[in-house]
């Protein structure tokens, strides 16, 4: 298999810690050590848009298509709740103290990966 270079996206000013396909099929957002979460397109070569600033490195992120919501799993346990309709923060779920290494959402649940166990919780 042959890999070639197509773009290279820049903007964040900490490492990339997570990858989330987005809303479009060309879309994606990213979480990083900045505190940023960015929307990029891959058929621009411009800078992502800003879709929030956490308080904390995003290390997991979460789409909920049927939501329209990003989930954002940060290093202090915290799980925000993203509408990206209303471009806005819906709740923060402070679920334990330490970071979040994955979120995996199926229908009303989601199960979150932290240390060395996963915790699933009831998501509305």
């Amino acid at each position: 298999m042959h890999l070639s270079l197509l773009h290279r996206f820049t903007g964040h000013t900490g490492s990339v810690y997570s990858l989330e396909s987005g809303p479009e099929p060309d879309t994606f957002f990213s979480g990083a050590g900045d505190k940023v979460v960015a929307k990029w397109n891959l058929n621009l070569k411009a800078d992502g848009d800003l879709i929030a600033r956490a308080l904390d490195a995003v290390y997991s992120l979460k789409y909920l298509k049927s939501k329209n919501q990003l989930l954002l799993g940060q290093g202090k346990g915290g799980v925000h709740v993203i509408d990206l309709a209303g471009n806005k923060e819906l709740r923060l779920l402070q679920l334990h103290e330490g970071l979040f290494l994955a979120l995996v959402f199926v229908h009303t649940s989601f199960a979150v990966y932290f240390g060395r166990r996963w915790c699933c919780r009831h998501f509305k």
